[in-house]
């Protein structure tokens, strides 16, 4: 069932395995943005439940999300969008999925090419595995994001690349206690023995 939601999650639109909901845009290279603000609210209106995005939150920070559904709302007289008799209007909206809590935000259309823009795949790592047996490997995925890293560090002739080389390094290991490993990688030959 995991591999079968990893595969469908694939295929939605903007979904990229580097993000988690919620999370803020790292680059701006990740964020696509239209030329013109028609051209934004087009995309826009194209995208299709379950595709993922990036919300402008309050704080003004861009935002991973899902599109969870569109619907049509009423807004009352007392909305700043009121008809030519001052009654209320009917105005096509997307619940965005913000969080993996569930939290969700409601955007207008009148809002949409502000606070909505779809997701670039530029620099997105790996879908499938190098073999093309599945899906790619948590190291596969952080091998490209460090190429990634030092692509962008040569291109802007700054290297913050070995601060990236330490924090890939893990600190700590554990291996769940029911865990039977036959074939260890760890080797006894150069623990030293104390002498008595």
């Amino acid at each position: 069932p995991k591999a079968q939601q990893r595969d469908q999650e694939e295929e939605n639109v903007g979904f990229r395995r580097d993000y988690r909901l919620g999370q803020s845009a790292r680059s701006p290279l990740h964020i696509i943005e239209e030329p013109t603000k028609e051209n934004a609210l087009q995309s826009i209106s194209k995208l299709e439940t379950h595709s993922f995005v990036f919300v402008k939150r309050s704080d003004g920070k861009w935002t991973y999300a899902v599109l969870a559904f569109r619907s049509l709302e009423s807004f009352s007289k007392n909305s700043t969008t009121e008809d030519e008799d001052g009654k209320g209007v009917v105005e096509e909206c997307m619940t965005f999925v913000m969080s993996d809590s569930g939290a969700s935000k409601v955007i207008r259309k009148k809002h949409w090419a502000e606070f909505v823009r779809c997701v670039s795949m530029e620099g997105a790592p790996p879908r499938k595995s190098a073999s093309g047996d599945g899906a790619a490997t948590r190291g596969e995925i952080l091998v490209h994001d460090l190429k990634v890293e030092m692509k962008q560090a040569n291109a802007q002739g700054t290297s913050s690349i070995s601060k990236k080389k330490k924090s890939l390094v893990p600190k700590k290991v554990s291996v769940p206690s029911n865990f039977r490993d036959d074939f260890s990688v760890i080797s006894n030959v150069s623990v030293v023995k104390p002498s008595v």
